[in-house]
């Protein structure tokens, strides 16, 4: 998720519906947006809702 210019994330996360798991939640190393990764253990598509909180410098 990116942020507006001019802001940078601060913080964020994610929660996965029935068999899906947040494996990582963190600002990418250049500091323009915030990443999640996920795993799916189950044997249908399920959703990942990623949420960035963005703050102005």
């Amino acid at each position: 998720m990116n942020c507006p210019a001019g802001e940078a994330p601060t913080g964020g996360g994610a929660v996965g519906r029935e068999n899906t798991f947040v494996n990582s939640s963190a600002a990418t190393t250049d500091g323009g947006r915030w990443e999640v990764r996920g795993t799916n253990t189950g044997g249908f598509a399920q959703m990942l809702a990623a949420q960035v909180i963005c703050t102005a410098p």
